[in-house]
């Protein structure tokens, strides 16, 4: 669903939704905070998926996923 690139000693998230590819920096070395957050992307991806969460219109898909909705 997800996953975790290191550039430049930062992390960015890269994920793919409704066909699209999506790259977010991170704005962190660490790499358990990176992890962390690309489990609660994931979890949210899921809760959208099943209807629990829904997108507001013409919101940014990724600062949405990134800050819990």
């Amino acid at each position: 669903m997800a996953g975790i690139e290191l550039r430049n000693r930062r992390y960015n998230i890269i994920l793919r939704y409704g066909g699209k590819r999506f790259v977010r920096s991170l704005k962190t070395s660490d790499e358990d905070e990176a992890l962390g957050r690309k489990l609660r992307v994931e979890e949210n991806i899921r809760l959208i998926e099943s209807g629990r969460l829904q997108v507001p219109a013409g919101y940014d898909l990724v600062t949405f996923l990134l800050s819990d909705g």
